[in-house]
């Protein structure tokens, strides 16, 4: 999947006291539930009742055992917690040029979950995610109707 041209949403850049631009690698839990956990998502995959920790916890982990790009679709739920569905699984990927480094995943999820109730984030193998923006479909591309739409106040 070409994410390249992909617009990224990343105010929560401006959202936060601090960003880090480390190129650390993603780090895999020692607990052995989260371990198979991440093995197992898959397309269509369902999760309910994550924190920001824990959703962190398990992508960076799945990234640790795979080789392929995740694409979720993450809503915060009425307790505040994450509910998310895998809606893309991609073993060759391009990623945009404004992915962020996985030490800035959790930080990302928290502020973009505060501001915005429903958000698409790809994670890939290589310690880069990257948000998509409100415009941007879940296929990499952008929604053209939607952006018209919206400079144009419809």
């Amino acid at each position: 999947m070409n994410f390249n041209l992909l617009d990224t949403d990343r105010n929560y850049l401006h959202m936060s006291d601090g960003f880090y631009f480390d190129p650390q690698p993603w780090l895999a839990s020692e607990n052995p539930f989260v371990r198979r956990m991440s093995m197992n998502l898959q397309l269509g995959t369902k999760l309910t009742g994550f924190s920001t920790a824990a959703l962190n916890d398990l992508l960076s982990t799945a990234m640790t055992q795979r080789d392929e790009a995740i694409t979720l679709d993450i809503q915060r739920g009425e307790t505040g917690d994450f509910e998310v569905e895998v809606i893309g699984v991609f073993d060759f990927y391009i990623a945009p040029a404004e992915s962020d480094t996985a030490a800035n995943l959790a930080m990302a999820l928290a502020k973009t979950g505060e501001s915005r109730p429903q958000f698409i984030v790809t994670v890939a193998p290589d310690a880069r995610f990257w948000i998509h923006s409100e415009q941007a479909l879940a296929s990499g591309i952008e929604d053209w109707a939607s952006i018209w739409q919206a400079e144009r106040g419809v």
